[in-house]
């Protein structure tokens, strides 16, 4: 068991988790554009759903410049 554990361990903290962070974002994004959607009765574009999702980006693009084509 213990074995398995430091396995489990091991694979996780060696995990390169900046590789999947541009894929991660972009679904993070995508996810959120479609909660705003349905909240908002079928458009992103009322109601202040694209405020939500500019400072999402805004502050996204600070910490990580790479993700700008994302949000363009």
């Amino acid at each position: 068991m213990l074995r398995i554990l430091l396995g489990a361990a091991q694979v996780y903290f060696s995990w390169d988790r900046s590789a999947i962070w541009p894929e991660y974002m972009a679904f993070r994004w995508e996810a959120g554009r479609r909660f705003l959607q349905l909240i908002d009765g079928g458009s992103d574009e009322r109601n202040g759903g694209d405020v939500v999702l500019g400072f999402t980006a805004k502050y996204c693009q600070k910490k990580r410049p790479e993700l700008r084509p994302l949000f363009e």
